[in-house]
C-alpha cells in the first residue's frame, strides 16, 4: 500500500488541496494512473485515495468525500476475468528464470499448493519423508509496522499436503546448496506483550527456514515481488512492463497465487481432490 501511494497517489494529486480535489481532478488522475497501471490495480489504489479522503471526512478537514459524492466519475474496474492456472511451458519458463535459491517457492506453489507466506515460513522439520507429507503450520508475516512474526496458515488451521518423491528431491538439494538459517520471531503478534498472557500467547518460535536471503535471513515478500517475482514474470510473458523507468508492471496480481492454481490443475487431472488435504487443529510449532 506504502508504494502505491508514494507512487501514484502523491506524485499525481499530492500538491492539490484538499478542498480542490473535485470531479475534474479525479478525472484527470484515473486516466493519468490507468497509463501507468492496469484496471486491476488502479481498482485498487483507488481505494486507498478514497480512505485517505474518508478520514479527511472524519478529521473535520472535508465535508464529504469527493470518490464517492462525485457520481461522474467512477472508480477503475478491473475486467472480468477467469482465473487460469499456468500451463507446463509457463511454469518452467517461471522456474528457469528464478534465482536458483528461490526456485523451490515455485515447488512448493505448484507440488504442494502452498501460499507464499506459507513457503516463506517452511521449516526443515516441516518436511516429512516417511510420512510423504508437508505439514503447514505457520506463515511468514509482516505487519503494516514491517515487523516479522509467525501465525497460523490462512483460516487458522494447520494441514498436511502430499510430498512427491520429485519435490522431495528439489528441497534436499536446495537445503544442500543453500543450508537452512534458523529464525525466532514472535507467535500472532509483533507488538511487545502488555500482560503475562500475552506474553504466553505471543512467546517467539524459532524455525530452520527453508527458503532464506543470500545474507541468511528471512524473506521479506514485498522485497521478494518487487526485485525477483516480477521481473521473472515478466520474462516469462506472464505480466507486461509499463513502465521501465518506474519498474512498475502491469498484468493484475503478482504473487504466487498462480502456482496454487497449477497445483490445483495437477491434483485435478491425476484424481487428487482438490481438498484432499487433511486439516489438523492449530499448532504453533
Amino acid at each position: 500500500m506504502r508504494s502505491r501511494i508514494w507512487n501514484h497517489i502523491i506524485p499525481l494529486v499530492g500538491d492539490v488541496a484538499l478542498k480542490d480535489i473535485d470531479a475534474a481532478v479525479l478525472r484527470a488522475w484515473k486516466a493519468q494512473l490507468l497509463t501507468r497501471v492496469d484496471e486491476s490495480t488502479a481498482e485498487v489504489i483507488w481505494i486507498h485515495l478514497s480512505t485517505i479522503l474518508a478520514a479527511a471526512v472524519d478529521d473535520g478537514r472535508l465535508l464529504k468525500n469527493p470518490c464517492k459524492s462525485h457520481r461522474t466519475v467512477k472508480p477503475p474496474k478491473r475486467a472480468e476475468s477467469k482465473a487460469k492456472a499456468w500451463d507446463r511451458p509457463t511454469t518452467d519458463a517461471v522456474r528457469a528464470s528464478l534465482q536458483e535459491r528461490y526456485r523451490l517457492a515455485v515447488g512448493l506453489g505448484v507440488g504442494a499448493g502452498l501460499r507464499q507466506g506459507e513457503a516463506f515460513g517452511l521449516g526443515e522439520d516441516d518436511i516429512d519423508e516417511d510420512a510423504s507429507v508437508i505439514r503447514v503450520r505457520r506463515q511468514l508475516r509482516w505487519d503494516h509496522r514491517g515487523r516479522p512474526y509467525f501465525c497460523l496458515p490462512k483460516g487458522k488451521k494447520a494441514r498436511e499436503v502430499p510430498l512427491s518423491p520429485a519435490l522431495v528431491r528439489r528441497a534436499r538439494a536446495r537445503m544442500a546448496r543453500f543450508p537452512t538459517v534458523a529464525c525466532t520471531l514472535p507467535w500472532r503478534d509483533p507488538e511487545p506483550p502488555t500482560t503475562e498472557l500475552e506474553a504466553r500467547q505471543c512467546k517467539p518460535i524459532t524455525v530452520p527456514l527453508v527458503l532464506n536471503t543470500s545474507h541468511g535471513k528471512r524473506i521479506n515478500y514485498a522485497t521478494f515481488n518487487d526485485r525477483r517475482w516480477k521481473r521473472v514474470l515478466a520474462a516469462a510473458g506472464v505480466i507486461t512492463v509499463v513502465d521501465e523507468r518506474a519498474e512498475e508492471f502491469g498484468g493484475g496480481y503478482v504473487g504466487t497465487r498462480y502456482t496454487r492454481r497449477r497445483a490445483r490443475t495437477c491434483s485435478t487431472c491425476c484424481g487428487i481432490p482438490t481438498r484432499a488435504s487433511s486439516w489438523r487443529p492449530a499448532s504453533r510449532s
